[in-house]
């Protein structure tokens, strides 16, 4: 069964029967397990957005989003200095500090992919890392909690001068 693309209205996705949208997903257990899952990104979360807005502030202009280098797409990319940004989100990465239980329901899927996650993120890394660039990888809870200090040290890998203020 190919990925099936879901749709975006609540009425809509409620019409759908429970079925996994992805063959190597499990059935969600409710309507509304489907909606917290749906509502999921990859891409501008909130940990991800705060950073930049901070990294803007600082003076480190020049990142890109989305860029793949090295056929790795990081979510901040500074290419003049070549310097990649990991934003790891501390339950789907699995942080250490923050040491998330596992779910409770399909605990075998959920540990194949919280692994899965992990080997990604080493996977990324050594390639980015074989192509000249240094990667900084940030947890979402070092955001929460001092963003100042993880500004300083990514614009400091960048060379940027921190601005005054």
């Amino acid at each position: 069964m190919p990925y099936r693309k879901l749709p975006r209205s609540r009425r809509a996705l409620a019409e759908m029967p429970l079925d996994p949208t992805d063959p190597r997903n499990p059935a969600p257990s409710s309507l509304a397990t489907r909606h917290v899952m749906v509502a999921n990104v990859g891409r501008g979360t909130s940990p991800e957005l705060a950073l930049r807005r901070a990294l803007r502030a600082a003076g480190a202009r020049g990142y890109r989003v989305s860029l793949r280098a090295e056929g790795v797409r990081p979510d901040v990319a500074f290419t003049r200095a070549r310097v990649a940004v990991f934003v790891h989100g501390c339950f789907w990465h699995c942080c250490p500090t923050c040491a998330f239980p596992l779910p409770r329901s399909n605990r075998d899927f959920w540990l194949a992919k919280f692994r899965r996650n992990r080997a990604r993120d080493r996977t990324k890394r050594r390639q980015l890392e074989r192509g000249g660039w240094r990667v900084a990888e940030v947890w979402e809870h070092e955001l929460r909690d001092d963003l100042a200090r993880v500004v300083r040290t990514i614009t400091r890998q960048v060379g940027v001068k921190p601005i005054a203020r």
